[in-house]
């Protein structure tokens, strides 16, 4: 009888157990989209201070939508970007703000401000930033594509920084690579600028439909390619 009284006690327990959570379905992720607006509201307070306009109180009484665009810049790959994220503040329907996240290391960077003239540059004609980059790196640019189309872009990278390959791309392989692919440069690669970020004074990252190229500015002045990948847009 009392082993009986035991085991009723203990399947009681165990139903208790289950009920408050024991053993049931695990505490769903948090979002990793939500954690990158936080870090920007943590990190920013006082650049979104100043895009609100506080000191003439508009926060508190106007009426229009406040919105935040959250997407990572293209799919986790060759490069992980599952903790990066693209981060946009809209104010009645207009961008007024864009960081680059990182939720692994808390870094947040600022993007280069949107353009308030229209763009100088063919290249750029469909990036909203291109009145905020240096000329010289828009130079560099440009004679980074020229040199391309040459079949010689060794001539705008730093020594030893980007590995260059003369032999196709194979398979569905075609439009992904970390190395700058001749035959692709020639036939695959789209030179127009689509984004651009500031991730430094002196460090620029170029986003294309098809590629992104990194630039860093030298002791002499120059602009210089220290990181290339070949990725599309999706």
């Amino acid at each position: 009888m009392r082993s009986f009284l035991k085991l009723s006690l203990f399947g009681v327990a165990v139903a208790v157990g289950l009920s408050a959570g024991h053993g049931a379905d695990p505490k769903p992720d948090r979002s990793p989209h939500g954690a990158a607006v936080e870090l920007v509201l943590k990190e920013k307070a006082d650049d979104i201070r100043k895009l609100e306009k506080v000191e003439k109180d508009e926060w508190w009484h106007d009426v229009k939508e406040r919105s935040w665009v959250v997407r990572r810049p293209f799919h986790p790959g060759v490069i992980d970007t599952t903790h990066s994220f693209d981060v946009s503040y809209l104010i009645d329907g207009r961008i007024v703000g864009r960081w680059g996240v990182d939720t692994r290391t808390g870094k947040v960077v600022a993007w280069a401000e949107p353009a308030t003239e229209a763009p100088k540059h063919t290249l750029f004609k469909g990036c909203n930033a291109d009145a905020q980059i240096p000329p010289e790196l828009v130079s560099a640019y440009e004679r980074f594509v020229r040199l391309a189309a040459q079949g010689e872009p060794e001539g705008a990278c730093l020594p030893r920084a980007v590995t260059i390959t003369k032999q196709p791309r194979q398979g569905n392989m075609t439009e992904y690579g970390q190395d700058m692919n001749l035959p692709f440069l020639k036939d695959g690669f789209s030179a127009d600028v689509q984004t651009v970020r500031k991730d430094a004074d002196d460090t620029f990252l170029l986003r294309t439909g098809t590629s992104a190229v990194w630039f860093v500015q030298t002791k002499s002045g120059s602009w210089k390619i220290f990181r290339y990948l070949d990725k599309p847009i999706e």
